[in-house]
């Protein structure tokens, strides 16, 4: 029921639905009145008592349903009629099925359908359990559909994720190719991010880098390293190296790092490593080596050998 005004009802569309699937009428009973459902409520105490009374309710819902039906068509069915104690309920049950039409063919489309708000983990929450959805879907409000057995998950009428129904509390139920594209989808956005902070201080390195992807080199361990030299070196010194490189025709990392420490060396610098730069990367070159070492004199492997 949506709202009443005395004896105006307005019942919810679902129930409306439902009662014509079924063909029955709806009636509301006043509120704070229970007399008016009192044969109703005592049936409540009843399956309490007789049903559920030392039964196990976290069994299996099929289990239940199972030994709920059992028990509706034994020791329910056999109690007296409450209106004639000479037969039992099977007994008005039976006369009263003559007048009865058929159930439809189909049952009534009982799946609870709701919005649900994803969070940046990709996650849905539903009666306090989390399902996993598509990277795609972060932080978007998709339509969540539960039925008895299932959680679906739709973005604008197409299923994007499908789960079997958890009715434990405070579970997280994750679908193994979500959390693959998940951290797939952080690689990828973790790799741009530092892509963006490269280019941001030093934009002459977009040319390196398209040049480097128009001879189908690794744009992704190029932009690796100029990152490292740009931390180690600064971006001034980088912008400058990237364009005389890019000025030799060389679009590769080596010859921008060879004449970093070339300039280092002629300003009487220190070299840096880029194993010893703190930044783990990893180029597959060689430790530079101070240009001055080439102008020492070479020892005399004659006179060692003797």
């Amino acid at each position: 029921m949506v709202t009443r005004r005395g004896s105006a009802v307005t019942f919810n569309p679902q129930m409306i639905a439902l009662a014509g699937h079924y063909a029955f009428t709806a009636r509301a009973a006043w509120p704070r009145s229970p007399r008016e459902k009192a044969r109703v409520e005592r049936r409540v105490g009843f399956a309490r008592t007789s049903f559920f009374a030392g039964r196990d309710i976290a069994a299996p819902l099929d289990e239940l349903n199972a030994a709920a039906r059992e028990w509706c068509l034994g020791p329910a069915a056999q109690r007296p009629w409450p209106d004639d104690d000479s037969m039992t309920v099977a007994d008005a049950f039976a006369r009263e099925r003559e007048m009865l039409v058929a159930l439809p063919r189909a049952p009534f489309p009982a799946d609870e359908i709701r919005s649900v708000s994803i969070d940046q983990t990709c996650y849905a929450r539903y009666q306090a359990n989390d399902y996993s959805v598509p990277g795609t879907c972060a932080t978007a409000t998709l339509t969540l559909v539960a039925s008895r057995d299932t959680v679906r998950i739709l973005d604008a009428g197409r299923e994007v994720a499908r789960h079997e129904r958890c009715y434990d509390r405070f579970m997280r139920i994750s679908d193994p190719a979500h959390i693959k594209d998940i951290a797939a989808r952080k690689r990828r956005a973790r790799a741009m991010s530092q892509r963006d902070r490269l280019l941001t201080a030093v934009p002459r390195a977009e040319d390196m880098l398209a040049r480097a992807g128009q001879h189908n080199e690794n744009v992704g361990t190029i932009a690796r390293t100029l990152l490292t030299l740009l931390d180690t070196h600064g971006a001034d010194e980088l912008d400058r190296a990237i364009a005389i490189a890019l000025a030799r025709r060389s679009h590769h990392p080596n010859t921008v790092r060879h004449l970093l420490e070339t300039r280092r060396a002629r300003r009487g610098l220190p070299q840096i490593s880029l194993a010893d730069s703190g930044t783990g990367a990893n180029t597959g070159s060689v430790r530079g080596t101070d240009p001055a070492a080439y102008d020492a004199p070479k020892p005399d492997r004659k006179r060692n050998r003797s």
